[in-house]
């Protein structure tokens, strides 16, 4: 990747399961794994509107250094500019070894107004 094309930092979490203290549940909790410097493309969004609902979704693309989200999987999650990316894939470059793809989705859904 070339000099200069990051210029967003994001915060990859990795969840683990904690046990509630009062009751014994499981519970996820996320803790940050890494904030590495990336380019960020907004791919495509969509609306749509079903049961008395509106639900929205933005499929995002995040340009990594490969080595920089080395171990990264797709039960992990992208924070950016207040926004939770789910992972949906992870495109790694193994030949050239210069850059990561990762593909995340944030969806929302709410009353219609």
């Amino acid at each position: 990747m070339r000099s200069g094309t990051k210029t967003e930092l994001v915060t990859i979490q990795s969840s683990a399961i904690m046990r509630n203290a009062t009751n014994n549940e499981a519970m996820p909790v996320w803790s940050t794994w890494r904030s590495p410097w990336c380019r960020v493309e907004v791919r495509r969004g969509r609306e749509h509107f079903s049961e008395g609902q509106r639900h929205t979704e933005t499929v995002t693309h995040f340009f990594f250094d490969y080595l920089d989200v080395e171990g990264l999987t797709d039960t992990m999650r992208i924070v950016f500019k207040g926004e939770t990316y789910d992972i949906r894939h992870i495109v790694p470059s193994h030949e050239l070894k210069d850059q990561t793809m990762v593909e995340g989705v944030t969806s929302r859904a709410g009353a219609i107004p």
